[in-house]
């Protein structure tokens, strides 16, 4: 029984093959999940630490900030996918390259010129989200201060002295997460029109051909 309880630590259970799948219903489940759950467990380290302990804080500082920090590139390239779903076309290869990368400001960017493609993008707080994006960008452009203390060249990979109120990120980051999920709302909408459009259209096709026109 150890043996087996032992061997399951190198099954990948948490990996879902539909993630190979960027496009299927799976995979945008696993998407959202896995960013909810960075950020929830971020949120719980600041409940946690964040004022029963705040000499605790240097200490959970960089986890905090990685996990919010990888849950925000996490949401936006669901919302990404959901714009995807209403455009239905290909993934183009200068597309797929900045979804690989790690970079929050180039994908906020690509999202929102995904949304601009769908309709006149609905303004729902622009500014906080670009601004919390930006900031995190500044800190961690490439999501790695957060990771290691220092670059491959051996500098430090974060301001010396660098102090951040918790309490204030979390508040700003469940704005932040608010304004995401109201555009992927927002976007949804959009999608099941078009579903709901789809399978009217395809109806009039078989109506018509039993019609026998």
């Amino acid at each position: 029984m150890e043996e087996d309880r032992n061997k399951l630590l190198y099954k990948p259970l948490l990996v879902s093959p539909a993630d190979k799948d960027f496009k299927s219903a799976e995979a945008k489940s696993s998407w959202h999940s896995y960013s909810m759950g960075y950020k929830t467990a971020a949120d719980d380290l600041v409940d946690s630490y964040g004022s029963k302990y705040p000499y605790f804080w240097e200490l959970h500082l960089s986890p905090i900030c990685f996990l919010y920090r990888h849950a925000i590139e996490l949401s936006i390239k669901l919302l990404y996918l959901h714009c995807q779903q209403v455009i239905d076309k290909p993934i183009s290869k200068s597309h797929d390259k900045i979804l690989l990368d790690h970079k929050l400001l180039p994908l906020w960017d690509l999202a929102c010129h995904q949304m601009k493609l769908i309709v006149s993008l609905a303004p729902m707080n622009i500014s906080l989200r670009l601004e919390r994006v930006a900031e995190f960008t500044a800190l961690d452009p490439f999501s790695i201060a957060f990771r290691y203390p220092t670059d491959k060249k051996g500098k430090g990979t974060l301001p010396t002295g660098l102090e951040i109120d918790l309490v204030t990120l979390k508040e700003g980051m469940d704005a932040l997460f608010t304004a995401i999920a109201g555009c992927d709302d927002w976007v949804e909408h959009y999608a099941d029109i078009k579903k709901e459009m789809d399978v009217g259209y395809d109806q009039y096709l078989v109506d018509e051909a039993d019609e026998g026109y």
